[in-house]
């Protein structure tokens, strides 16, 4: 049993269950699992390493992890003005 599809589905029915305004993906490694919890392909935004889908109710983010070598407090600062706009719009 592959246990992937498994959590995608938690998670899509956890987000449907509590909407929240936006869901964070620190990792760019998983790309198309997050892409299954979003339930579409994530579109770059004008900072490097940030990408977005926006679904009727809910901000998907995806953006490097804190550990990836080079990312700094700026870029995450960079990035949660952008999330906090997209997902007030």
């Amino acid at each position: 049993m592959q246990i992937t599809p498994l959590r995608v589905q938690h998670l899509r029915e956890r987000i449907s269950e509590h909407g929240p305004k936006a869901v964070i993906f620190y990792s760019r490694a998983y790309q198309t699992h997050w892409e299954q919890v979003a339930g579409s392909a994530f579109q770059t935004t004008e900072l490097h390493g940030l990408d977005i889908v926006k679904g009727p109710t809910t901000l998907f983010a995806r953006t490097w992890h804190p550990t990836y070598t080079g990312v700094t407090n700026e870029y995450f600062e960079q990035a949660g003005r952008i999330i906090a706009g997209l997902a007030r719009a």
